[in-house]
């Protein structure tokens, strides 16, 4: 579940200005590509399942076309039009939603925002962008340990516990994205109030991400599998959107006051919805 970005990330945004002041923006592209065909050259050897060598179906064996039935008989038992009614996933779901598009904007334009609006070369931008996502490590795991003593210690309710994390996750980035949209900041505060925004945003891992075992035991995989379909799309499409905000009206504070605005519905959609209980089992 992507609270935070991999280390992955984190590299890239440190290695791709050199690439590109050494090559050129397409060699990124070309870079990138070939590693990924690398790992999938060593993923396809070493991952096989076990045993490498499997038998010849007999005869009365289960045959491909009774497989397939199987799976669609396990998929019509699942209770999908429970999950559509239940106002605790949509809860997740908003949340999930909020989250991401303030995640993917963030990581797309980041360092387009320190390049544009204190004129720095690239590599200053990207080394810049990092310490947010550092903080954001730290801070997404020292969540999840708070939560846990929360819970388990019986100090809250598990819902407080979650609707707490998660609207602190929230509610705090779109204070930091006000904050931009409306003032004016040397790069170091900009970068301050970044790295505070995606910090608190990685609490998330106490809420939203963490939220569906809370509602299921068997559906787990499921259910948090939807939410994030359809937060992939939300994320998606506030990366589109700002790219066409900053073509047409070039001002970053539409962008930072829309992501201040949807984290700010998510939080209240999670705080007005949620409750941590078994729904689906």
């Amino acid at each position: 579940m992507l609270v935070f970005p991999s280390p992955r990330v984190l590299l890239a945004y440190l290695a791709s200005p050199t690439l590109i002041q050494r090559t050129s923006w397409e060699d990124i592209f070309r870079v990138y590509g070939g590693l990924g065909l690398l790992w999938l050259a060593l993923w396809i050897p070493l991952a096989a399942d076990k045993p490498l060598v499997t038998e010849v179906p007999q005869e009365g064996e289960v045959e491909v076309a009774g497989a397939l039935r199987q799976v669609g008989e396990k998929l019509t038992s699942v209770p999908w039009a429970d999950f559509v009614r239940s106002p605790a996933l949509w809860a997740v779901t908003f949340a999930h939603m909020a989250h991401n598009y303030g995640l993917y904007v963030l990581l797309a334009w980041l360092p387009t925002y320190f390049s544009q609006t204190y004129q720095l070369d690239l590599g200053q931008s990207s080394t810049l962008s990092v310490a947010p996502w550092i903080a954001a490590a730290v801070v997404s795991n020292l969540a999840g340990w708070g939560a846990d003593y929360l819970i388990n210690s019986e100090a809250l309710p598990k819902t407080t516990v979650r609707k707490l994390f998660q609207c602190t996750a929230l509610v705090i980035p779109a204070c930091c994205m006000t904050a931009l949209a409306v003032g004016t900041h040397t790069p170091s505060e900009a970068q301050a109030i970044f790295t505070l925004s995606v910090a608190a945003g990685s609490m998330s891992s106490a809420g939203f991400a963490t939220a569906t075992q809370d509602l299921a035991d068997k559906y787990i995989g499921i259910t948090y599998g939807a939410t994030s379909a359809l937060s992939v799309i939300v994320g998606s499409l506030g990366t589109f959107g700002t790219g066409v905000i900053l073509d047409n009206l070039h001002e970053w504070p539409y962008v930072f006051g829309i992501a201040a605005g949807v984290y700010v519905a998510g939080a209240a959609a999670f705080a007005s919805l949620y409750k941590a209980e078994k729904i689906f089992d």
